[in-house]
């Protein structure tokens, strides 16, 4: 019997971790006096990268149009997105984070890291070395996975700290 364990083995402790993951991350959140599901969270780091149609946002996040639209609206109405009419084409409407909106992403970011991090404060170094070089590896192989999609790049590279120094 190998100890080398089967890609459906990796892939079921992916789907039972991931979630939980979520609902810690929410509950974070919550906590921290920021009303954001994890979902809305996610949906603003996506505009933080590039405005987008509702149409792709509905596509990419695997919703209804009608669902997607009420999203948008409701993170409209809290001043986070805005919805902007193309100039060449007057028919496309991009949706794109909004100042407020980026100033809320990255105050939850970095909230939620130092939380996550007080988490983690007890392993040992190579837990987290071990811990940090699977992270990096799930990263690259969904990134592979996406075809076009950028890997999490700054996964391991003092990230937060480089972000509290522009605060």
């Amino acid at each position: 019997m190998s100890d080398i364990p089967h890609p459906r083995e990796i892939a079921q402790a992916a789907l039972e971790i991931i979630p939980f993951i979520m609902r810690v991350m929410s509950a974070e959140i919550r906590s921290g006096g920021h009303d954001l599901s994890a979902g809305n969270m996610g949906l603003l780091g996506q505009l933080n990268e590039a405005p987008a149609t509702l149409g792709h946002l509905a596509t990419v996040n695997r919703v209804s149009a009608p669902t997607m639209s009420n999203t948008v609206t409701v993170l409209e109405e809290r001043g986070l997105v805005r919805r902007v009419r193309d100039t060449e084409d007057r028919r496309i409407v991009r949706v794109e984070i909004t100042d407020a909106g980026r100033k809320l992403l990255k105050d939850i970011d970095r909230y939620t890291a130092e939380r996550i991090s007080e988490f983690l404060e007890p392993l040992t170094d190579d837990e987290r070395v071990t811990l940090l070089s699977g992270l990096r590896l799930l990263s690259q192989t969904f990134a592979k996975a996406m075809g076009s999609y950028r890997p999490m790049e700054r996964i391991g590279h003092g990230s937060i700290s480089e972000d509290q120094d522009e605060a």
